[in-house]
C-alpha cells in the first residue's frame, strides 16, 4: 500500500517557515516588481509572513492576481532559499558522516 503524505495547511506552512527561518525572519528584503516601471518594494520576512504583499502599484491598479503570481512568488522563493542555505551545513555534515 502506498504511503500518502499529509497535506500541509497554509497556516501550518507559515508556522514551519517561521520556525525554520529563526532569527533570519527579521531580515529585510527588497524586491523589484517584474513590471519594471513599478519600482521596488521592501519588507521583512516576518512582515511578509504576517501579510504576504508585494508591489503596491500592482495592487493599486487591481492586479492582485498578477502580484500574487509573480512578485510574491519571488519572496516565497527567497524564503525557501534562506531556509535551504541554513540547512545546507547540516546536510553536508550528515552526508560526511555516512561516507
Amino acid at each position: 500500500m502506498a504511503r500518502t503524505r499529509k497535506e500541509e495547511t497554509y497556516d501550518q506552512m507559515i508556522a514551519r517557515y517561521r520556525k525554520d527561518l529563526g532569527e533570519d525572519i527579521h531580515e529585510t528584503y527588497t524586491g523589484r516588481c517584474v513590471l519594471g516601471d513599478h519600482g521596488e518594494f521592501t519588507s521583512t520576512f516576518e512582515g511578509f509572513l504576517n501579510n504576504p504583499i508585494g508591489c503596491n502599484s500592482c495592487q493599486r491598479e487591481g492586479m492582485i492576481t498578477w502580484d500574487r503570481d509573480f512578485n510574491q512568488a519571488l519572496v516565497w522563493e527567497a524564503i525557501k532559499k534562506v531556509i535551504a542555505d541554513k540547512n545546507k551545513p547540516k546536510v553536508e555534515e550528515a552526508e560526511s558522516d555516512t561516507v
